[in-house]
């Protein structure tokens, strides 16, 4: 390998140029390798703080280990790496690198990729009981409860299930809301039809008033007519009489 890199070098007419170059592959290969990590943390991070925001017994099982504040080194292998879990009050917070303000982690957790990713997904124990886990014995427990409890795939099953009740239910409230209006509709036109009834009734009634009005007026003018024709018979056969 060395003669071959010597023999490249050789070729190129400045050697230290090359391994420049390569110096530059590998700094924008682990640079864009931690870009990827990084975002991959985040979503991770923000997934745990949504199942605990929405997940009961899951922020139950939580609550212990943020308040001990502990702290999770998981060692996965194939690919090789390093992530820390700090649980805290707020949620639990993911990093590449060990914070600060500890020395050591509390639970040390060893297994391959495959399999850590197999215990989050799953809501079987035996997944959780094939990590290595290693740390102080009640810290280590509380852990393992805390894995036992995480399962995205409940979680989903769960939230689809909520979201299929809840879908249920705002149906059942149209059905019946529905079935509301539509008595209030039946009720309105009821209602409706009496009033129509009502009212041609008493527009009936004000024609057979306006007809006897009619007639009495009627009535009342002939009467009158008469009255003025015997007072005038009347002053008529006085006069006569009076002359005779």
């Amino acid at each position: 390998m060395q003669s071959a890199q010597q023999d490249k070098q050789n070729d190129h007419p400045d050697g230290s140029q090359y391994n420049s170059h390569e110096d530059q592959n590998d700094q924008a290969s682990n640079s864009l390798t931690h870009s990827f990590q990084t975002v991959l943390l985040i979503v991770i991070e923000s997934l745990l703080t949504l199942l605990l925001r929405f997940d009961s017994p899951l922020r139950k099982c939580a609550y212990p280990l943020a308040t001990k504040g502990s702290l999770i080194a998981i060692c996965s292998y194939l690919p090789h790496d390093e992530v820390y879990l700090t649980f805290t009050f707020k949620g639990v917070l993911l990093d590449s690198q060990m914070p600060e303000h500890k020395q050591r982690a509390d639970v040390i957790v060893n297994a391959h990729s495959f399999e850590i990713v197999n215990a989050m997904l799953s809501d079987k124990q035996q997944a959780v009981d094939k990590l290595q886990v290693r740390g102080e014995k009640e810290q280590v427990e509380l852990f393992r409860e805390f894995l036992y409890e995480l399962s995205i795939n409940s979680f989903i099953n769960k939230s689809l299930k909520r979201f299929g009740k809840k879908q249920s239910s705002d149906k059942d409230n149209h059905d019946k809301s529905t079935e509301v209006d539509d008595e209030s509709k039946t009720d309105y036109k009821l209602k409706y039809t009496e009033l129509r009834k009502k009212h041609h009734l008493l527009k009936n009634e004000k024609k057979r008033l306006s007809t006897e009005v009619s007639e009495l007026q009627s009535r009342q003018k002939f009467f009158s007519i008469l009255a003025g024709i015997a007072i005038i018979l009347g002053l008529l056969i006085g006069c006569l009489g009076w002359s005779i």
